[in-house]
């Protein structure tokens, strides 16, 4: 039995659908919404503002302890100017 291009045609479009369906029954649950994606986005800005802000003053505090060291002058400029390229 020879299929015509057109009867081709049809027949995998209908699998087609048949298993779009059936992907979209059994993994209907676990799409996220837009709603819930735009919720964890705003959470993941609010968590990496409070990360910045606590990295931000601990490396004052740094500043500060190194300033405030028994370390001679030179030392003192050569540990506040390193820009943390390894070497």
């Amino acid at each position: 039995m020879t299929l015509t291009p057109l009867e081709t045609l049809l027949g995998s479009a209908i699998i087609s659908i048949i298993t779009a369906l059936s992907v979209r029954l059994v993994l209907g649950g676990s799409f996220v919404t837009k709603a819930q994606c735009r919720l964890n986005h705003e959470q993941e800005c609010r968590t990496n503002g409070s990360i910045q802000r606590k990295l931000d003053i601990q490396f004052r505090m740094l500043r500060a302890l190194i300033l405030h060291s028994d370390l001679p002058t030179e030392k003192k400029e050569e540990i506040l100017n390193e820009r943390g390229v390894s070497r």
